[in-house]
């Protein structure tokens, strides 16, 4: 008898606690926010998808990285992700910021997700992406800071 195990996943278990705040920090190069919105829905993957707010979830706020959308999103504990659009023009749908829908995927134990988006990437960051990029570099140099010091000790 042979079990084929790598053709079936496990399947991802449901976000907890049920209830979840996300923060959402949007970045546009022009700074042109007018009319830009969040379209959201639970979990993609199980055909029952329904949407956070039929209106879209609206920016309201703003740092130094752009603008902000809060949002709570209850009946989590059946679903694995949020999926998301940034779109212009709200129910007219007049443009998407990207093609593909993108995903959060990375929930807090304390029920917060917290990301970051740059127009025209796909990317979904999980931190401000010039503290990833600042601690990369930091990093980076510490490493070759490290390298060198032991190629001096052989020489």
């Amino acid at each position: 008898m042979i079990v084929i195990a790598s053709l079936f996943q496990p399947a991802a278990s449901a976000i907890s606690p049920s209830t979840i705040k996300i923060t959402v920090h949007y970045q546009r190069t022009a700074s042109d926010y007018t009319d830009w919105d969040l379209w959201m829905w639970r979990n993609p993957w199980n055909g029952d998808d329904p949407n956070v707010d039929s209106k879209g979830v609206k920016f309201t706020d703003e740092d130094k990285f752009g603008k902000i959308a809060v949002v709570s999103v209850n009946g989590l504990d059946k679903y694995t992700s949020i999926a998301f659009i940034v779109r212009r023009g709200g129910d007219g749908w007049l443009e998407k910021d990207i093609k593909e829908d993108r995903f959060i995927e990375k929930f807090a134990s304390d029920g917060t997700a917290e990301i970051w988006l740059i127009q025209g990437d796909p990317t979904v960051y999980y931190q401000d992406p010039a503290v990833a990029k600042a601690e990369a570099e930091k990093a980076a140099l510490a490493k070759a800071a490290a390298d060198k010091a032991a190629a001096d000790k052989v020489a």
